[in-house]
């Protein structure tokens, strides 16, 4: 988190070794405070989260040694924790951590990961003066949500 850097780890099975590598560095995109690591139900790529300025990142893991970013989406401070829409079209960031100053915006983007873009944001929390701790979504409750 500290270093601002994304690694990988190659298991050597013959060697019986762990081989690692600096694979991406966030400071080269002005951001810092990697936090939060999900991949996609097809586990073609890596979402990461950086708290300063407030992003996700999307790596493209075909080649698992090398993550290649194919995106940087604007969150907003303190972005961390994630979740995936069902049909796996949106991502929901939490922007809080820990309640510190300047990592504590209260809000959730939603992220579009057709565009990669944002699609909005939900300040519920926010504009009643609280900030999220943890993001789930729920099954549905009938109909064609579930």
């Amino acid at each position: 988190m500290g270093g601002g850097t994304l690694w990988t780890g190659v298991w050597r099975e013959t060697e019986k070794r762990l081989d690692l590598d600096r694979a991406f560095d966030f400071s080269t995109i002005g951001q810092a405070m990697p936090l939060e690591m999900e991949f996609s139900a097809a586990g073609d790529r890596l979402y990461v989260t950086t708290a300063k300025p407030g992003a996700l990142n999307v790596f493209d893991i075909a080649d698992t040694a090398k993550p290649r970013l194919i995106a940087s989406v604007p969150a907003a401070e303190g972005a961390h924790h994630l979740v995936f829409s069902p049909d796996g079209r949106y991502a929901f960031v939490q922007n809080s951590l820990l309640n510190l100053p300047g990592l504590n915006d209260g809000s959730v983007t939603v992220v579009d990961l057709t565009a990669m873009k944002p699609a909005g944001a939900v300040d519920v929390l926010k504009k009643a003066g609280f900030n999220p701790n943890c993001i789930v979504l729920l099954p549905g409750q009938g109909g064609d949500e579930d």
